[in-house]
């Protein structure tokens, strides 16, 4: 849906789908972006035309953070209740790495500049860098 607000003349596309609560979105320098979704799904949307081109499912367990890996826009890391961290790779549609640095709610991911290290952290506030 197409929302227009008479103050600015703007218009504001609405993206909906989600069957549960956004927890995290994550642009990417492409032409996409990622939702992380209570329901333990990933969510790849593309920009041009506006709608979802993927979807990454884990059961029993939430979605809470996504980033995407520098200087490979087509790998995208995310954060789980249970304190995995999975990274896809939206070519391929696969999942390339599983990792369980954390015991707790992954709450936050983040990947330096050169994208060779991810930091993440959990809801305790325990920080991992791998």
């Amino acid at each position: 849906a197409v929302v227009s607000t008479q103050s600015t003349g703007t218009s504001i596309r609405l993206v909906g789908g989600h069957p549960d609560a956004v927890n995290d979105i994550a642009v990417g320098k492409g032409d996409n972006f990622v939702v992380a979704v209570e329901d333990g799904s990933l969510r790849v949307w593309n920009y041009e035309p506006l709608g979802q081109a993927l979807q990454f499912q884990v059961l029993c367990t939430p979605c809470c953070c996504a980033a995407f890996r520098p200087g490979s826009e087509h790998r995208v890391s995310a954060g789980y209740g249970d304190g995995t961290i999975r990274t896809f790779d939206l070519v391929s549609v696969s999942m390339v790495c599983k990792m369980v640095p954390h015991r707790t709610p992954i709450s936050k991911l983040a990947y330096s500049t050169n994208g060779e290290v991810l930091i993440s952290g959990d809801s305790t506030g325990l920080a991992s860098i791998i």
